[in-house]
């Protein structure tokens, strides 16, 4: 399974592509139940196999953090 976000950066109202963002099965039961153990593995738990931003919004990524709605990750 693997869920994917495009990340926009919106103008004056017009949305521009400046990443993307993929989630997917982690590779092992442990990946996110050894440090999080009440999440039931492959079920509630992904984890970020591919973040991609364009060379303009690197800087963004510095910090190591993804917003999606009101959710921080």
């Amino acid at each position: 399974m693997t869920v994917q976000f495009g990340l926009y950066d919106v103008v004056d109202g017009e949305r521009r592509l400046c990443g993307v963002a993929v989630f997917g099965v982690p590779v092992s039961t442990a990946a996110l139940t050894k440090p999080l153990p009440e999440l039931r593995p492959y079920t509630e738990s992904l984890v970020c196999s591919r973040f991609i931003l364009l060379d303009a919004w690197r800087v963004v990524s510095v910090a190591g953090w993804i917003v999606i709605g009101d959710v921080l990750t």
